[in-house]
């Protein structure tokens, strides 16, 4: 089933602005996954680099550390279920994450002992945060693909992942001041852009 959001343009341009993952990596797609180009599309794609700035520290590496806490708190659960000794509250925690979790992931977890997919989404994150505050820019097309299908095939242990991803948000801070990247996208440029991409898509009504 695709997995489809449709975004109001003033929204996607407040959203890439705050250098959200999801909408940054459209910008930045490679022009052989296009299956078609609207001029509007055209010109937010040429203007992208307007919107990258130190907000991917935030963005990039708090996504990609929020899927992490919440990947090491089922780890927890999956090595050791939650006993008569446990709360209430996380019993029915537990009760609730084995109800609903997918069961692809469940077969990793039983596999590996984590959700190695997840895994290899948290390294993919905190590589594209380096790579935009160090190099600034975007790469889509994974030049690392093979690492992160390794991970996923369950190359690393849970241990060495833990390692991996705490070292590199430690490093984040360090990054974000060697950055030449703005500490914010340039808001007056952004909304100029904005006010002439809506005109234009009111005219092409």
């Amino acid at each position: 089933e695709p997995d489809t959001v449709v975004y109001e343009l003033r929204k996607f341009i407040q959203l890439a602005a705050r250098c959200e993952p999801a909408v940054i990596e459209m910008l930045f797609t490679d022009p052989s996954g296009h299956l078609g180009m609207t001029p509007v599309a055209g010109r937010l794609i040429a203007s992208r680099n307007l919107f990258l700035s130190q907000k991917a520290r935030h963005t990039f590496s708090g996504f990609a550390m929020s899927q992490y806490h919440r990947l090491v708190n089922h780890h927890r659960w999956v090595v050791s279920p939650p006993g008569a000794d446990s709360s209430a509250k996380e019993k029915e925690q537990y009760a609730t994450w084995l109800k609903d979790r997918n069961s692809k992931r469940a077969a990793l977890e039983a596999k590996y002992g984590y959700d190695t997919k997840a895994a290899c989404n948290v390294v993919r994150l905190f590589t594209m945060c380096r790579e935009i505050l160090v190099e600034n820019n975007v790469f889509v097309l994974r030049p690392d693909r093979e690492r992160l299908l390794a991970i996923r095939g369950g190359a690393w242990s849970f241990e060495q992942f833990q390692e991996w991803a705490l070292t590199q948000d430690a490093a984040m801070d360090e990054l974000v001041k060697a950055s030449k990247l703005p500490h914010t996208p340039n808001m007056k440029a952004l909304d100029k852009l904005c006010v002439e991409l809506v005109e234009e898509s009111l005219r092409s009504l």
